[in-house]
């Protein structure tokens, strides 16, 4: 695995997730302009991505900087493990990832990890004040590198888009956002995961979901919705995601996580109006209009459905996000964040 970066000026950064693979990013470069996820933290240093089980210690002290996910359940001890034990010239950034209210109840391992840390990266600002109580270790507000030029470049002219409601989350993690959409008069659609079969994972599906068909959340979705007016896709690439998203009318995320709001700024990038909730931060930013107090508030997300349908003067003007706002999110403008408050 070569960590050496491409730049002489870039320190050797590498970033620990719960996706296994390892990699750098020049042996994926064709997913640099797209990627989203903790990933692109590897890309906008020119680093490495490793499967956090896979690291060790020789590989962390060949580093100058670790960004370890710490969402990984069981692989926390091993990622305490290592950063405990890095040379003093590692510098170790926790990267908050899931939601907030995962981390209410006491976790082993992980206020130790937060401890042994030299800087947490937050990544929803309502949530700062929380994780900076839980460490003596600094707390900030950064979140993760957005391909902003990239996804407004799948933008679809207002004019162009069909009269349909795109339900952001998968449809069997929650329902409200579908009653909010259903008395609206308007076609809905919404995707579902299909079940990976691979021989190595058909025991853990079984037990999981008692069934091997990768069919299976599809057609549990089917049935607990039965609306011919809702749609259900098998979850998309990302090379055919934007495309298909950003042809409908507009979005609903009645979002209960306190969380790093994609949705909200795909919806942003794409100038697509968003009605969602104000624990995604983003969204009081960006979708002031067409942001709920919480997910809760049925009755008001239809009447903003209502008004979206009918008023075209309010539709452009929740759309209109201007694309400065998402400046900030940038690869360039994260990297110099992040090592401006280490």
């Amino acid at each position: 695995m070569n960590l050496i970066s491409n730049k002489s000026s870039d320190p050797k950064v590498l970033v620990l997730g719960s996706n296994r693979g390892n990699w750098h990013s020049s042996e994926k470069i064709q997913f640099a302009e797209s990627t989203s996820g903790i990933e692109s933290w590897a890309y906008a240093f020119n680093g490495s991505h490793y499967y956090s089980l896979s690291a060790n210690k020789k590989l962390i002290s060949m580093c100058d900087i670790i960004i370890a996910n710490s969402n990984q359940g069981k692989n926390l001890k091993h990622l305490l493990k290592l950063a405990e034990s890095r040379p003093a010239n590692v510098k170790w950034v926790t990267l908050i990832e899931g939601s907030a209210e995962d981390y209410l109840k006491p976790m082993s391992f992980i206020r130790e990890l937060f401890d042994s840390s030299d800087l947490i990266n937050c990544i929803n600002l309502g949530t700062l004040s929380f994780f900076r109580a839980m460490t003596s270790s600094k707390v900030e507000y950064i979140g993760i590198p957005y391909p902003v030029e990239y996804v407004a470049r799948q933008s679809i002219p207002f004019e162009s888009r069909k009269k349909e409601i795109f339900i952001c989350p998968f449809l069997t993690t929650r329902c409200h956002d579908y009653f909010a959409a259903s008395n609206l008069g308007l076609k809905m659609f919404g995707f579902e995961e299909r079940l990976h079969r691979k021989i190595t994972n058909l025991p853990k599906l079984l037990m999981k979901y008692g069934s091997i068909n990768p069919n299976f959340k599809i057609n549990k979705a089917l049935d607990f919705y039965r609306d011919n007016n809702l749609s259900i896709f098998q979850s998309k690439t990302t090379e055919n995601y934007y495309k298909f998203v950003g042809n409908a009318y507009f979005w609903l995320n009645l979002d209960n996580r306190w969380t790093w709001a994609r949705y909200v700024l795909d919806a942003a990038a794409l100038r697509i109006p968003i009605i969602t909730t104000s624990s995604t931060s983003h969204a009081v930013e960006l979708f002031p209009l067409t942001c709920l107090d919480d997910e809760f508030d049925i009755e008001k997300a239809e009447d903003l459905g209502r008004r979206l349908i009918q008023d075209f003067d309010f539709y452009k003007q929740v759309a209109d996000v201007p694309l400065s706002k998402l400046e900030y999110l940038k690869a360039e403008n994260m990297k110099k964040k992040l090592l401006d408050l280490l």
